[in-house]
Formats: C-alpha cells, sequence, structure tokens
C-alpha cells in the first residue's frame, strides 16, 4: 500500500464525520484587520495530496542545517519543523456547521505548540472583534485567547444578502492541542486534527537559504506525462512571507536545455513536459521577500517643498517628485437586481516617484512598496444602500519600477476636496539577488 492510500485510511479512521466542502468564497471587497501582537496575512487554502519529498542538493548560497525533521500541511506550502518532542498536527479537510441557512466553515488549522492557526469563513455576524463573536475552548473547556486575526467582510450590513466573511485567526492555548472547539452562539464545532506525517531525514535533504533566513524545499510527483514541482518555504522572520517568480522558473538539463513549466498556479505547483534525470536542475532566478509588519506614516501636502524623505523598516527613501492630477472617475456598478448604474464624478490622483538614498545590499534588492490613503480622504458612492469605494484596475499597471530605480506610484480615488493626504507606506518587497540552483534527484 502506497503512502497516499496510508494516509487515506488514517484519515477516514480519525476525522471520520467531517464534511468536505467547496473552496473559501472569491471576490470579497471590504477589509478589516485586527492584530494583537503581530500581523498575519491572510491567504485562502486549497487542499493537496501529500507527496514525499524529493531529496535536493543546492548551490553555494545555501547551507544544510542540522538533522532535522519536518512536516508540511496540504495546500499551505509551509514547512512546519519537528524534534520528535513538538508534534505538528493539521485539520486533513474542512468542517462546517449550519442549520441551512447561516454557516460556520473551518478550512484549516494548523498548530504551533500551544498556538494554533485557522482559517475560517461564515455568513453569521461577525464584527471588527471576532473573539466578541467567536470562542474557542479546549477539551478541559479552558478557552484560548485570540492572539491575531485579519477579517475580511463582502458587506457592511448582515441584512445585505451577499454577507460573507473570512477570517484567519491565531489562538494560544494553555497547552498544545489536537482537539478543540469553535463556539457561536448554537454552533459548536468540534476540530480534530491529526499529526502530520514526518519526512524522514534519509529521504530529503532539508535546506535553509542563508540571505533570506528561511528554508526552502521542493516536492516531485508525476502526473499523468507531467512532471509536478511543488515549492514549500518556511521563514523564520516573523512577519516575512516568501514568493517565487513561478514564469521564470525552468529546469535545466545536462545538455544547457531550458524546459519552462506549461502550467502553474498560486499554490507553488508548476508542471514541466520533462522527466527527471541525472544532471537535471531546477533554477529559480530569484526568491522574493515581502515584510509585512513593516509600516511607515506621513502627511503630505500639495505646497509641500520636495524632496521628502522618510524610513520604512531600515530603508531610506525619498519622494522625488508628487504630480497631484484632477481627472474624471468612471465606472459601472451593478445591483442585487442586476440593475446597471453608471458613477462619474471628479476626483483626484497622486503620481509619485520614490527613489532609495542608500543603495541596496549586495545580497538583496528593494523591489517595491505599497502605499495607500486614508480611507476617509477618498471618494465614497453610495447606491441604493450600498457604499462603494472605487479600485483602480489599472493600479499594478501604472505602479513600476524605472529604470533608474525609481517606484513610480498613482495614487487614485482620492476626493477633489482633499489639498493634503496621510499615506501610509507598508510591505516592501525584496528580491535575491542571487538565483537558486537546485539539482533533482531521478
Amino acid at each position: 500500500m502506497n503512502n497516499l492510500e496510508n494516509l487515506k485510511d488514517y484519515v477516514d479512521k480519525n476525522m471520520n464525520g467531517i464534511m468536505i466542502t467547496d473552496d473559501i468564497r472569491e471576490n470579497i471587497q471590504f477589509k478589516v484587520k485586527n492584530n494583537k501582537r503581530n500581523h498575519l496575512k491572510w491567504a485562502a487554502v486549497l487542499i493537496l495530496p501529500i507527496l514525499m519529498l524529493s531529496t535536493l542538493v543546492f548551490n553555494e548560497q545555501i547551507s544544510y542545517a542540522a538533522q532535522k525533521i519536518f512536516s508540511y500541511l496540504p495546500g499551505m506550502n509551509k514547512i512546519f519543523q519537528t524534534d520528535g518532542e513538538n508534534k505538528v498536527y493539521g485539520l486533513l479537510g474542512s468542517v462546517e456547521m449550519s442549520d441551512n441557512k447561516n454557516y460556520i466553515k473551518v478550512n484549516t488549522a494548523y498548530n504551533d505548540d500551544n498556538t494554533v492557526t485557522l482559517i475560517m469563513e461564515g455568513n453569521v455576524k461577525i464584527e471588527k472583534e471576532i473573539d466578541k463573536y467567536i470562542t474557542v475552548v479546549d477539551e478541559e473547556n479552558n478557552k484560548a485567547d485570540l492572539i491575531t486575526s485579519d477579517i475580511i467582510i463582502t458587506s457592511d450590513s448582515i441584512n445585505n444578502n451577499d454577507y460573507q466573511w473570512s477570517a484567519r485567526c491565531t489562538y494560544e492555548f494553555l497547552k498544545a492541542t489536537k482537539k478543540f472547539n469553535i463556539i457561536y452562539d448554537k454552533f459548536n464545532i468540534p476540530v480534530i486534527m491529526v499529526e502530520l506525517p514526518e519526512i524522514p531525514f534519509d529521504s530529503h535533504n532539508y535546506i535553509s537559504v542563508q540571505n533570506i533566513n528561511a528554508d526552502i524545499a521542493a516536492v516531485t510527483n508525476y502526473v499523468g506525462n507531467k512532471l509536478e514541482v511543488s515549492l514549500l518555504s518556511q521563514s523564520y522572520d516573523k512577519g516575512k512571507s516568501i514568493s517565487f517568480p513561478l514564469k521564470d522558473i525552468y529546469l535545466l538539463d545536462s545538455h544547457g536545455n531550458k524546459f519552462y513549466s506549461t502550467n502553474n498556479n498560486h499554490e507553488n505547483i508548476l508542471y514541466f513536459d520533462k522527466k527527471l534525470e541525472n544532471g537535471i536542475r531546477l533554477i529559480i532566478p530569484y526568491i522574493s521577500v515581502t515584510d509585512n509588519d513593516v509600516h511607515s506614516s506621513m502627511t503630505m501636502s500639495k505646497y509641500d517643498s520636495l524632496p521628502i524623505e522618510f524610513s520604512l523598516g531600515y530603508n531610506k527613501l525619498v519622494i522625488n517628485t508628487a504630480e497631484w492630477i484632477e481627472y474624471n472617475e468612471k465606472f459601472n456598478y451593478r445591483t442585487s437586481d442586476n440593475n446597471n448604474h453608471i458613477f462619474e464624478e471628479e476626483a483626484q490622483k497622486i503620481k509619485l516617484t520614490i527613489s532609495k538614498s542608500i543603495g541596496s545590499s549586495d545580497k538583496l534588492k528593494l523591489q517595491n512598496i505599497s502605499v495607500d490613503v486614508d480611507q476617509d480622504q477618498l471618494k465614497e458612492y453610495t447606491k441604493e444602500g450600498i457604499k462603494v469605494i472605487w479600485d483602480d484596475p489599472y493600479a499594478d499597471i501604472n505602479t513600476q519600477v524605472s529604470q533608474e530605480e525609481n517606484f513610480e506610484i498613482v495614487l487614485s480615488n482620492i476626493k477633489n476636496t482633499q489639498e493634503e493626504v496621510d499615506l501610509i507606506f507598508y510591505a516592501p518587497v525584496y528580491n535575491m539577488l542571487d538565483s537558486v540552483i537546485i539539482p533533482l534527484r531521478p
């Protein structure tokens, strides 16, 4: 019996009664955040099959860690380190409780010592303070403390038919637990996590990328006639997330031939029309690191003298130009009764040119930053009781890095009466300057 069959039998015995349901809903419009200690960036989760890790050999910039054992939760693309004493548990599926009208669903759960991270969704009433509505208790009925939460809500009123929320929360228990209950009013959702399979040391190379203080691993498998490669990562800097340039990653054979993936997805899975063979390598041109916990604020006026210097984390940045532009904002909005409405009003946008006042390091390069205008200074439209904040569909196109390494950022949807704005700079993105080369074992 293969590993997947063993896992299926284990899940059938331990997860009886748990209903596998649809993935988390998309098209979220309104976001509310609550963060008590540190910010965790929310991400939806898909269920993937568990695969064995292939042996990895890395180039000089990567050093081997001590002989560690690690596991991972399907769909999370996150490495969990284990030491034999502190086990890692996860929910291999989803759990839902409903009364045919209202529901709460737990899409995933995993522990880190005595903390448990949950990704949930539902349409029962939830506001800014999720802990006023949801209580999590262990098997002995001890209440867990809510450490962090990110909540995304589709409507500003529970009475609207499209009211829907999604949340990522981390709870702290008195001790490590794999069984607990989520309580909301009359709902009582039992969650049973199972121990994640450990990958023995002799079947993989557990590696560390020192430049970004992270572990990277790869999973290989054949799906039909395609080679499937899944990339896993774990950052040891809290608040930092890792991403890969999936379209730029390729296989390099011993003759120097390149093979790019025929398909890839946001779960860091790539598919190649190529079989594993001696001498074949996976080439990752660079790895990106986003520092989600870093932010900086400033107030900027139309009449400020430029340049303006500011700091974002350990970066010293300069606003070189700020062009205030009046324009007509026009877009369509379709209401729940399927009627189409057209908005057209005057607004402002600001085109910023930002540069680093100090050059990049020889290991990492600042690639981009995010900037938001205070929401109260943005134009707001109301139609049939629905409040709408316009989102520029060309924002990503307008924001770019020039050849001179200046960041050009366009901030739109600003009230035409504003003569100053409160700016929030956050989430700097760094790219490794060195590529990562992974020889794959046939």
